[in-house]
């Protein structure tokens, strides 16, 4: 039951993210960045398998940007859910979320 409600907590969480790093099916990082509140961007869910399958539908449906990229999705995965992003991979981040946030700007013209 516990796992059940981590799982359920980890796709409602998609849905608030500003993207979805996939590998491509087999693991899943929902990432956010709130400039007031954080100094660099944090995991707010991470799956893989099945859970992952489940965070990439909940994304689709909510109009999440979905990004794949292997090495990132290894790296990210490996934080805990609610850590902020560690600074070597500030980089590559920053050049998803640029993405994601021009990908949704794209989409609400």
């Amino acid at each position: 039951l516990h796992r059940e409600i981590l799982e359920h907590d980890a796709v409602e969480q998609v849905r608030s993210a500003d993207v979805l790093v996939v590998n491509p099916t087999h693991l899943a990082i929902a990432l956010k960045y709130d400039a007031d509140a954080n100094e660099a961007p944090e995991v707010l869910a991470r799956g893989q398998d099945g859970l992952a399958q489940r965070m990439i539908e909940a994304a689709r449906q909510a109009g999440v940007p979905i990004f794949r990229d292997v090495p990132l999705a290894h790296a990210l995965h490996e934080l805990e859910v609610g850590e902020e992003i560690p600074e070597r991979l500030y980089d590559a981040v920053a050049a998803v979320l640029q993405a994601a946030w021009s990908e949704r700007e794209e989409s609400e013209r």
